[in-house]
């Protein structure tokens, strides 16, 4: 999953693990075609407080259907979890590695990467597979594989530029004909030049192929059931749409109305049944977590100001599909 920088003050640093707990405000009630219901609670305002408008869904299936399936805790279906896949794994714009548990919104730094890319790079982008690696794109478009347990990195042959692709959201999804999961990725030469393009990466040969052009420039992010979602800060309004792996199609499209803003660095994740956006924008001190539930369509402030510029995120397909009890 990955946000982007564009132009940006630092923030300030934490020097403890966070813990907080949900603030919400109640809102309008959105309304879908996707059979999720009806309901809504926001965060208004520029995500200090207040009451707001919550999120507003419409189209497709993937939620309606289930993405809550019986396997729902755990590892999200999947056979082959390895220790600590099972969270949500967040990259500053300081090279700062943390665990994001969002069972209990506690907010913890594992170490500060030290990558073998050349002075000033930074990161950019952040997926995480089953085995808990972490996969971080840098600026330069280069690819490091991160120990989440210890922060220790090591470079790969990934070759930066493919097809255009210079920098680019992440997510691992699981796969529908096996027991395995791909690599999905959103972007281009530029967060400010055009529409994004879909393709997935070969985690083998680390080889890109092109699936099809969508709307905005996405962060990404997978489920352990095989749906790949897409949140999208910079369209108007802002929006978290479900994709069609095979050609980049909308299947599901809700709206987001109050994260409404300039961003400047946006990051993703599934958790639990729900979306945590990552999201800060500008004249924001830091990065705010947000949880938007599908169910309800409803938006709350999960963690307000935490004190980084989060500039990627990756949770495995290990990921439980529902809230555990």
């Amino acid at each position: 999953m990955f946000p982007h920088s564009l132009s940006w003050s630092a923030p300030r640093k934490s020097l403890f693990p966070l813990l907080l707990v949900f603030a919400a405000g109640c809102g309008d009630a959105g309304s879908s075609n996707s059979g999720l219901g009806q309901g809504g609670s926001g965060q208004g305002g520029s995500g200090q407080g207040g009451s707001g408008q919550g999120g507003s869904g419409q189209g497709g299936d993937g939620f309606g259907g289930g993405l809550g399936v019986d396997s729902g805790a755990g590892d999200g279906g999947n056979k082959r979890c390895a220790s600590g896949a099972e969270w949500i794994y967040l990259v500053d714009s300081n090279n700062v590695l943390l665990q994001f548990r969002p069972d209990s919104l506690t907010l913890t730094p594992i170490g500060n990467l030290n990558c073998p890319s050349s002075a000033g790079d930074t990161p950019f982008s952040m997926a995480v597979d089953r085995d808990a690696t972490a996969w971080v794109l840098y600026q330069s478009g280069n690819i490091f594989h991160v120990d989440t347990s210890s922060a220790a990195c090591s470079a790969t042959s990934f070759q930066p530029g493919q097809a255009g692709l210079d920098n680019f959201g992440m997510g691992f999804v699981s796969n529908d004909d096996d027991d395995g999961e791909s690599l999905f990725v959103a972007g281009g030469t530029s967060v400010t030049v055009g529409n994004a393009t879909l393709a997935s990466i070969d985690t083998q040969t680390l080889q890109l192929s092109t699936i099809g052009q969508i709307n905005g420039w996405p962060e990404l992010t997978g489920t352990g059931n095989g749906q790949l979602w897409a949140f999208s800060p910079n369209t108007t309004p802002p929006t978290i749409q479900r994709l069609d792996k095979t050609n980049g199609s909308v299947a599901e499209s809700f709206n987001v109305n109050q994260l409404t803003g300039s961003p400047s660095a946006w990051a993703f994740a599934f958790w639990g049944g729900g979306f945590y956006v990552f999201l800060q924008r500008a004249l924001e001190n830091s990065t705010n977590i947000w949880f938007f539930d599908p169910g309800t369509q409803s938006l709350t402030q999960a963690v307000n100001n935490t004190g980084y510029r989060i500039v990627g995120a990756g949770v495995s397909t290990c990921a439980p599909l529902t809230p555990p009890a």
